[in-house]
């Protein structure tokens, strides 16, 4: 801005009046960018978060059909305080999934010897519930919940012994 000055013409200056205005639009300015980053941050960690546990249910979801469908048969059992679903396959061959503190656990055995075992970790606030139907044939099926929202997985048992021995 340019001031009338009588000896010297106009000169170059700044008054502290514009020169606070200007520090208090910037201080605004600048507080509502970090807050606009801080909650851009949020978002991407809470689509991160929804996009790893559709990614570990699907994973889930693919190991769990396959099992059930190469089953022979299925039970619920209940050890002590946690449920197991037990798939049995044939020749002292099984795998159970069993839900431990939020994370279900996939054991496969033979002959009463562990071969292996995976993790699927859901989200923190999910819960996980097996069922067994046999009308009219036998279903296994098993439901992830988290907030408000459900998957259900269901898989026919013995499914792919149905179609490798041709029976009807």
């Amino acid at each position: 801005m340019y001031t009338p000055n009588r000896r010297l013409g106009y000169r170059r200056a700044f008054t502290l009046v514009e020169l606070a205005v200007v520090l208090t639009l910037t201080s605004i300015l600048l507080s509502v960018l970090a807050t606009s980053l801080q909650i851009l941050f949020k978002a991407k960690a809470s689509i991160e978060e929804q996009q790893d546990h559709a990614r570990s249910v699907a994973r889930f979801a693919f190991q769990f059909r396959a099992d059930v469908h190469d089953a022979n048969s299925a039970t619920i059992e209940v050890p002590g305080k946690l449920r197991k679903l037990r798939l049995h396959l044939g020749k002292n061959r099984f795998i159970d999934y069993l839900v431990e503190k939020g994370t279900t656990i996939r054991y496969r055995w033979q002959s009463k010897k562990l071969v292996s075992k995976e993790q699927f970790r859901f989200h923190e606030e999910s819960t996980t519930a097996f069922e067994v139907t046999d009308q009219p044939r036998q279903f296994a099926a098993v439901v992830v919940t988290t907030g408000k929202r459900a998957t259900r997985i269901e898989a026919i048992v013995g499914r792919d012994h149905r179609f490798a021995t041709g029976a009807k």
